[in-house]
């Protein structure tokens, strides 16, 4: 038997692993659009799940068989829901698969966060993501604080402008705002007391470098953290946890 012949096999599969990495953001954005389609086919967007599931086993990404299986769990369970609650719940799943395209050949390396990540999803309002806005001038630790959070069930609208951000606000309607003391056109404390003067406000949280700022200095915001190099991990320890506090009791494991 020809020595070379498992060598040239390997290399084949590997090959075509790689391929089929290339091809899968181009699946996710196929599930994608399934999902926003108005009158979805239900039955296509079953069907590209399962067929993604298999394609992660077979490529040994098991991480992305894990993800697919839930998501058809998902996919079940919300038939008949509102449309709306629906929609927020399965394209959760989505930005999980996108998170795990990300990591590419890297994926299974990083499979307990994915499944924490996932884990989260299911015992949060059965998929439903908290609305974060994220008020942040500088790019850099805008970037910082989203990766912080990506493990958690969120969506997080950015920007840089105090302005527009109440404009989104008004819009969205988002659960918690996050805004930096000094903004573009609207500063964070007259954002947050912007915020508290409508009904049912978000948990509002002011970063700042003033550690000692009073509370009517803040704008009447719910917590006040300071800029430093801890901030990122406060600032995911008090978001997991409100999640927490406001998510129902799963009925069941």
């Amino acid at each position: 038997m020809d020595e070379t012949a498992p060598q040239a096999i390997q290399a084949l599969l590997e090959q075509l692993r790689q391929e089929f990495l290339e091809e899968l953001p181009t699946r996710i954005d196929t599930i994608e659009r399934l999902i926003l389609a108005p009158g979805a086919d239900e039955n296509e967007l079953c069907r590209q799940v399962h067929s993604l599931k298999g394609l992660g086993g077979t490529h040994g990404i098991d991480i992305l068989s894990f993800a697919c299986h839930q998501f058809e769990e998902a996919l079940a369970a919300t038939e008949g829901s509102a449309p709306e609650a629906r929609r927020d719940t399965l394209l959760a799943h989505v930005d999980i698969l996108r998170r795990i395209q990300s990591l590419g050949g890297q994926a299974d390396r990083q499979a307990e966060a994915v499944r924490q990540a996932l884990r989260n999803l299911r015992e949060s309002g059965r998929g439903r993501r908290t609305e974060i806005l994220l008020v942040e001038p500088s790019a850099a630790m805008a970037a910082l604080l989203q990766e912080r959070l990506g493990s958690l069930p969120v969506r997080i609208d950015v920007t840089d402008d105090g302005l527009a951000a109440l404009e989104l606000y008004l819009h969205r309607r988002h659960d918690i705002v996050i805004t930096a003391g000094e903004p573009r056109r609207l500063h964070g404390p007259a954002l947050i007391a912007a915020i508290r003067q409508m009904r049912d406000p978000a948990l509002c949280l002011l970063i700042t470098a003033d550690a000692t700022i009073s509370k009517a200095a803040s704008g009447g915001a719910d917590h006040v953290l300071q800029r430093d190099r801890e901030l990122p991990d406060r600032l995911g320890y008090l978001i997991s946890r409100h999640i927490e506090a406001v998510s129902p009791i799963p009925s069941g494991p």
